[in-house]
């Protein structure tokens, strides 16, 4: 991974450490006897009390202007639940990508798993039965082996 894949990674796991842990839904929920469609409602906090946003539209005000209403949680849950549009895109391409090269790290494992099963049976066709010789010989053909695997990281 890059730096910058890094530097990202640290930024989601700070977040996700810093919002309110357990279970999160969406859902109409029932607010001193106000009924709320929609509401994002967090795990208690230490002191018993949920997360919970609400959109306007489903708020009681005068203006109607849409805006959300947080009524209960801290700065950190709204941050948390503000970055997973881009949070979760990029943490799937990631897997992606990640999930690819290890494919590609499993193919070559293969092909010079085979290769290596080829070199052995051809020393021991071509009579070089010393097995000082042969441990040397596959030693050889390891080392070689590792090179071109990670070469391909």
């Amino acid at each position: 991974m890059t730096p910058a894949d890094e530097a990202r990674l640290a930024g989601i796991e700070a977040r996700a450490n810093a919002a309110t842990p357990g279970s999160w839904r969406v859902e109409d929920a029932l607010f001193h006897d106000i009924e709320l469609t929609g509401a994002i409602i967090g795990p208690d906090d230490s002191r018993g009390y949920h997360t919970l946003v609400v959109h306007a539209d489903s708020w009681p005000d005068d203006d109607g202007d849409g805006e959300v209403v947080p009524l209960c949680g801290g700065r950190t849950d709204f941050a948390f639940i503000a970055a997973a549009r881009e949070d979760v895109p990029y943490l799937l391409a990631l897997v992606k990508k990640l999930r690819a090269q290890a494919d590609e790290r499993l193919r070559r494992a293969t092909d010079y798993g085979k290769l290596a099963q080829a070199a052995w049976h051809a020393l021991r066709q071509s009579g070089a039965c010393n097995p000082s010789l042969m441990a040397q010989q596959t030693m050889t053909i390891a080392a070689a082996l590792k090179a071109a695997v990670e070469e391909g990281t």
